[in-house]
């Protein structure tokens, strides 16, 4: 897929979610604020700088995570910023042990839990990302393997941890089978996952991958009962289900139109929507 995405798109919709969202629980100041953009925006959406805007290319995640390994650690997002405070916390409750990160990535979580005493492994399928997650950590085993097909021994890991990397699965019952199958029974498994609102609302992964363009790495939504039947199945059981939510910042659309958004009906759109569901479950029985 290739598809050019105007400022002026990017502001209108930012300013429609805002506009929805006031009917029922913001205000008139609120609404009217998004009603002002919208008539500005469509008014002038032949014209800069609304008509400003970049290339959108569609690459698989083997291959896009390996265009962006090197730029990735720098490009954050709402849901990293939601995400890693949450699960930071949820390692500061688990007792040390062997720690399997799968897609791992660059590292940052693998670097957390070395840091908090786990003997860590990571798995990523992606040669680039591990690559830097090697700069990162030298000495830890980095395996290259998919999430479906982990290279790893069975009930081998006392926590295993997969961030941020679920969405990128059409059918996650492959992965969430791989992440029982490798925890040993009393084990933990935490997943991150951005949450199904987000990206039915409109969140995909997309990064900068030339000057006038960015790659999408395309996200799945996974309903909270679909992964719940696949827990059960796999003998996980839910210990907490956390739903951070987004702060007044950029949100969904970026930081590329905030300044003709401007703050309130950024925060109007975005603030306090779910971007990501983390489950913490432990390892009980089944396949």
């Amino acid at each position: 897929m290739v598809r050019h995405v105007s400022l002026g798109e990017l502001a209108i919709s930012t300013a429609g979610v805002a506009l929805r969202r006031a009917m029922f629980t913001g205000s008139d100041q609120d609404a009217n604020a998004a009603i002002e953009l919208i008539a500005r925006a469509m008014a002038g959406r032949s014209n800069p700088p609304w008509s400003y805007g970049y290339e959108l290319v569609e690459a698989d995640a083997s291959t896009g995570y390996g265009v962006i390994a090197v730029t990735y650690d720098g490009a954050g997002g709402p849901d990293i910023d939601a995400e890693q405070p949450a699960m930071w916390g949820l390692f500061d409750g688990l007792s040390a042990g062997r720690a399997v990160d799968v897609a791992c990535g660059t590292g940052r979580h693998l670097a957390r839990l070395a840091e908090l005493g786990h003997h860590v492994v990571g798995v990523d399928q992606s040669p680039e990302m591990l690559e830097v997650a090697r700069q990162r950590m030298p000495h830890a085993p980095l395996w290259l393997g998919a999430m479906g097909r982990l290279p790893v021994r069975s009930a081998s890991s006392d926590l295993t941890v997969c961030s941020l990397a679920l969405e990128h699965e059409p059918d996650p019952e492959p992965a969430v089978a791989e992440l029982a199958r490798v925890t040993r029974v009393g084990g933990r498994v935490l997943i991150s996952d951005v949450h199904p609102f987000a990206i039915l609302l409109d969140h995909q992964a997309q990064f900068e991958s030339a000057p006038g363009g960015r790659l999408l790495i395309r996200a799945y939504p996974h309903f909270h009962g679909r992964l719940l039947e696949l827990f059960s199945r796999n003998g996980l059981v839910v210990e907490q289900c956390l739903e951070p939510t987004m702060g007044p910042g950029p949100g969904l659309s970026g930081r590329a139109c905030q300044g003709l958004v401007g703050d309130r009906v950024t925060a109007a759109a975005w603030a306090g929507l779910p971007i990501v569901v983390i489950w913490h479950l432990r390892r009980e029985g089944g396949r």
